[in-house]
């Protein structure tokens, strides 16, 4: 073995859907659940954008996330 992992290559488990992914820097997400994240991040910020007098459970009932 060289450095992390085999060949160098630090694989680790996705925190969100447990897949296998090559791990560079940062939190131990996939791309795909890093994305998917991305876009829930996104419907999130321009509904509080929308809304500025929302407070958490609004938010969270009207964007559907926890």
């Amino acid at each position: 073995m060289i450095g992390n992992g085999v060949y160098g290559m630090n694989v680790r488990n996705c925190r969100k859907c447990r897949r296998l992914f090559n791990y560079v820097t940062g939190p131990a997400y996939c791309n795909a659940c890093k994305q998917e994240m991305e876009e829930v991040f996104q419907v999130v910020k321009k509904y509080v954008r929308e809304n500025p007098g929302s407070d958490i459970r609004m938010v969270s009932e009207a964007c559907e996330v926890d």
